[in-house]
């Protein structure tokens, strides 16, 4: 019966065009938070014709606030649909898991499985907070909210994180009512606990972004022992841009940039062009001992490889990360 499931699990997994290994990791594929928070502002108000409309439809199964969330971070976000999230349910597959996985068959469009699906079979991290308490930890654009309004286990609303107001606080959009840049506590009451999903890893770590704002700074790799040059240039003032994130701006105008493909784990870092684009946001982080620099647009911790190169590749922050920040 055990070699009975392996194979109908491998049947079904080469069916959906997934390879087994992957489903388990979460860095197999890219992760571009801005292009999940374009796409959150595009079709927060209406819905794509590519997707099932699940407004109204009258399963309890399923709802439209986490379709819409599957939908920015797999299209706008570009995490790889595979048998376990797919839009069309995958019927196939449905039909081969029965009695095995068969909770995944809603994924795309029911809460609690999407929660499922992120936090044990991806692996991304989270946090809980629930009404009243004081958010003591770091939450990024394009991470996910997922709401249990009655502290019952069901989780009940999901929304994604789309900018941050002016004191931090997380601000989200969401379907079935269309919400957009509305503060993640405007859905807790007195009985809601809510999931945040951290689609990029920095846990333990403490944003100080604003911090640097409006300084001159060059960045020193304790790895390398040597002070990071990219085209040539090493100074750079720390801009603010639209996202309330970083931009690294040259004396010459130009911004530090990772320009990552759709098929790419990792791209040296370059500067490139005049305009700010979502690849070059960067958010700053600290352990209290080093700086750490994550690129907004696939999650990935910029690190000096052994060519010393930098470059956004590393799953989480390692010793090949470890900068050093002068003003």
């Amino acid at each position: 019966m055990k070699k009975l499931k392996i194979l109908m699990t491998a049947i079904a997994l080469l069916a959906a065009g997934v390879p087994a290994a992957a489903e388990e990791n979460c860095y197999d594929h890219y992760y571009s938070i801005h292009g999940a928070i374009h796409y959150a502002y595009e079709w927060v108000d209406g819905h794509n014709s590519d997707y099932a409309n699940y407004d109204d439809d009258g399963n309890d199964k399923t709802d439209d606030c986490t379709n819409f969330v599957s939908q920015c971070i797999t299209e706008g976000g570009g995490l790889e649909e595979d048998a376990l999230l797919n839009r069309n349910n995958n019927p196939f597959y449905r039909f081969i898991r029965i009695g095995f996985d068969n909770e995944y068959r809603w994924t795309f469009s029911h809460t609690g499985t999407l929660h499922h699906y992120l936090t044990d079979r991806k692996g991304y991290s989270q946090d809980v907070i629930r009404y009243g308490e004081t958010m003591n930890f770091t939450v990024n654009t394009g991470d996910v909210v997922l709401y249990d309004f009655e502290n019952d286990g069901e989780l009940d609303h999901a929304a994604i994180v789309v900018k941050k107001a002016d004191d931090g606080t997380p601000l989200v959009a969401c379907h079935s009512h269309a919400y957009k840049d509305v503060s993640y506590d405007f859905f807790i009451n007195r009985n809601t606990v809510a999931y945040i999903v951290h689609m990029t890893d920095a846990a333990g770590l403490t944003d100080v972004t604003d911090q640097f704002i409006g300084d001159r700074i060059c960045m020193y790799s304790k790895k390398t022992g040597s002070i990071i040059r990219i085209s040539g240039r090493q100074v750079f003032t720390v801009m603010e841009n639209d996202y309330g994130e970083a931009g690294f701006l040259s004396d010459d105008g130009r911004y530090l940039s990772v320009d990552i493909g759709q098929d790419d784990v990792s791209a040296p870092a370059c500067i490139a062009g005049k305009d700010q684009r979502f690849w070059e946001s960067f958010r700053i982080f600290t352990d209290g001992q080093s700086y750490y620099l994550q690129s907004m647009a696939n999650g990935k911790w910029l690190q000096m490889d052994a060519c010393n190169t930098f470059r956004a590749s590393a799953a989480s922050a390692s010793t090949w990360e470890q900068l050093e920040i002068y003003r």
